[in-house]
């Protein structure tokens, strides 16, 4: 199932021997993918992670102001699940589930455009989802307020983590622990979900932003991160690839890392399928991108949608499968409207929820 795939076979490495990464190699390019808009925030924003909630709902989050959104996909009508404290905290990121409905959300400090901290503290808290009801369909689905929400979320915060640079991408370890992608530091974190205690799990070469010369001005490395067969994957965003390593039960490196995928440009956040296949959400390059995963070797990606000058997933930067019978071949996506990095240095977009078909992949 994939309900087991993304929330536990994802957390527990002792369920990863039932994913087995694609044997098939592609002999021609795939091909291309259709992109839908499902919903498009005001322009500009900056749509960054998502999950796909057990009713089938979407839970995003935004860069551009510190909230999470939910998100219908039968409707694209979107409501806002909260807002955190502006003065405190510039960005929502990561976002992983332990358990069925409870989330735990990277919330960041304030911040420049270099990503150098101004104030704040960066954060991960706890957002239980079952409490939280919607009103009727046709709310402010716009940024404008929270629409038709008839009862809240609980939130509450689970811990500072004061050290961290930028908290960014969250994947579910196990039940009780969650792990805390830090894109300037490079290192991942093991944060416990009942006492908040944490600490370093993974500190890799490959994780760090320095690990390739690079002459951007802002260098971010490890970002998304997953677990799949064993291992540890994750995204060097300014160094262009996807690298994993082994790991035990507790989440710490067993074994040397090794590039999976290379060379995807710009990569941010990515989603692998039970059956090995990867989608690589390119970013700044505007891209989204499909691999196959081998386990002795790198692969390389094959785009099937957008390009550097195209708008068609303008920031693409996160993807989940939906969850319910109708859709579960269905991609989700997020995009930031390039507000990264304006297509040709002028043009943004809204960022958007979209969403492709899979099933040729």
């Amino acid at each position: 199932m994939r309900f087991v795939h993304q929330i536990l076979g994802v957390a527990a490495f002792v369920l990863a021997a039932k994913g087995t990464p694609c044997p098939c190699k592609t002999t021609s390019p795939p091909p291309a993918a259709s992109v839908s808009v499902l919903h498009a925030f005001s322009n500009p924003s900056w749509a960054e992670n998502l999950v796909v909630r057990p009713n089938g709902n979407l839970l995003v989050s935004r860069v551009d102001t510190p909230e999470l959104w939910d998100v219908d996909p039968s409707t694209g009508d979107a409501v806002l699940v909260h807002a955190w404290n502006a003065t405190e905290h510039k960005a929502a990121l990561g976002i992983a589930e332990t358990t069925p409905d409870v989330f735990y959300v990277a919330a960041s400090a304030l911040f420049d455009k270099n990503y150098d901290k101004t104030g704040g503290v960066n954060a991960v808290f706890r957002v239980d989802m079952r409490t939280f009801r919607r009103g009727v369909a046709g709310g402010d689905g716009n940024g404008n307020g929270n629409g038709n929400v008839r009862a809240n979320a609980t939130v509450r915060k689970l811990v500072d983590i004061p050290e961290a640079k930028l908290p960014n991408g969250l994947t579910t370890l196990d039940l009780d622990h969650v792990l805390v992608a830090d894109s300037l530091n490079g290192v991942v974190y093991k944060v416990h979900t009942g006492t908040g205690a944490y600490a370093v799990a993974v500190d890799d070469p490959k994780m760090k932003p320095d690990y390739v010369n690079s002459t951007a001005a802002v260098k971010v490395g490890v970002n998304g991160i997953k677990v799949f067969n064993g291992h540890l994957y994750w995204s060097n965003t300014v160094a262009g690839f996807l690298a994993r390593v082994p790991i035990d039960a507790g989440g710490h490196a067993t074994g040397p890392s090794s590039i999976a995928v290379a060379p995807a440009a710009e990569a941010d956040d990515f989603f692998i399928r039970d059956d090995g296949v990867t989608f690589v959400c390119q970013n700044q390059a505007n891209t989204l991108s499909v691999a196959y995963l081998d386990p002795d070797a790198s692969v390389p990606t094959h785009p099937i949608a957008g390009s550097n000058t195209a708008t068609t997933v303008a920031g693409v930067s996160a993807a989940k499968f939906g969850r319910r019978p109708c859709d579960h071949t269905r991609l989700y996506l997020t995009t930031s409207g390039a507000m990264g990095k304006p297509i040709n240095g002028t043009i943004t977009v809204a960022g958007t929820v979209s969403y492709i078909e899979t099933a040729q992949y």
